[in-house]
């Protein structure tokens, strides 16, 4: 908030350019995952139909529930498209073409990325302190 009052938190932007652009940006660089957007399911509630209009592409989930449950939650309104496989990023959160590597290359059933160093970026947040 401010940001995200009238819009979803991926469309927040940073540096000229919406968290989900960034999110993009890095899953399309990883050319094992020829990825494209028809690839792709967007699994969203709060205002998603402004994610529909501007990524027509994406298949859509809708947590119509979303005011009452949480990600986890979230993520079961797309267990139909998680039957061969699956990267699931929130789309608020930045990273690397390099942490989507390290994802794929992983020889683990389940992988799971972690920034291990977030203590020391979170220091520098005003709205929530490091014990938040």
């Amino acid at each position: 908030m401010p940001t995200t009052a009238d819009t979803p938190k991926c469309f927040a932007e940073v540096s000229g350019r919406r968290l989900l652009d960034w999110t993009l940006s890095s899953l399309g660089q990883n050319p094992a995952l020829s990825l494209g957007p028809e690839n792709i399911c967007f699994v969203g509630g709060y205002q998603i139909e402004k994610i529909q209009q501007d990524y027509p592409d994406f298949t859509f989930r809708h947590n119509d529930n979303w005011q009452n449950n949480n990600i986890l939650a979230s993520l079961f309104y797309a267990e139909d498209v998680m039957l061969d496989g699956f990267l699931c990023a929130y789309s608020d959160i930045l990273f690397t073409p390099a942490v989507i590597a390290g994802l794929i290359e992983s020889p683990a059933d389940i992988a799971v990325a972690v920034d291990t160093c977030w203590l020391e970026r979170y220091l520098e947040r005003t709205e929530h302190p490091p014990d938040d």
